[in-house]
């Protein structure tokens, strides 16, 4: 096994990262990832010397077929990718029958994970928001938190598996459960 960079057409001299491989009944293949290519420069110090911030990682996507990449596109429409804030981790679940584009996003100032119904066309190579990105649930309530898909803490890298009966389960990382201790003068965090 060798490792291949996929080159200029799917990578950038800027930050790329988080990739999902779809693949279709023909072994065609759809590479989703998040990419700060539209904005690597997130922070910039103004005039007043005032550090102004904007999100800078958005969607990207590109297909493979009968061999050959496309070009890499911007994932436009539905409110997936925004200006002001971080988009990452994506993940298409029920690719072949209904597609659901999940993926984290900061918009919340803690990252939670978003879904949005998409089409995907292999023959065009297009990815097509038909409904808007909502956020699933938060709970707020310390305590409470192993009830809920969000928490006030980061949750990332959404995932759907399928158990042998046929019911859908919805995995997240997430540091929900930190528990911040005191050594010396640092904080460390340990992840339950």
């Amino acid at each position: 096994t060798r490792f291949v960079n996929l080159g200029a057409q799917i990578n950038s001299k800027f930050w790329d990262s988080h990739p999902f491989v779809g693949v279709d009944s023909s072994c065609n293949l759809v590479l989703l990832w998040a990419s700060d290519r539209n904005n690597p420069f997130h922070a910039v110090t103004n005039l007043e010397n005032e550090v102004q911030q904007k999100g800078n990682s958005d969607i990207f996507y590109a297909f493979r077929i009968n061999g050959r990449w496309s070009e890499a596109k911007i994932l436009e429409g539905g409110n997936i990718n925004t200006s002001d804030y971080y988009e990452v981790s994506p993940y298409i679940s029920c690719m072949g029958v209904a597609p659901m584009l999940l993926f984290a996003s900061n918009r919340e100032k803690d990252y939670d994970i978003y879904y949005a119904p998409i089409e995907l066309d292999f023959e065009k190579a297009t990815i097509t928001s038909i409904g808007e990105a909502k956020m699933f649930s938060k709970i707020n309530s310390p305590g409470r938190e192993v009830y809920s898909i969000n928490t006030n803490s980061d949750e990332m890298f959404p995932i759907v598996s399928m158990n042998s009966s046929g019911e859908q389960f919805l995995y997240v990382s997430s540091d929900r459960f930190h528990t911040p201790a005191k050594l010396n003068k640092d904080t460390l965090i340990a992840s339950k």
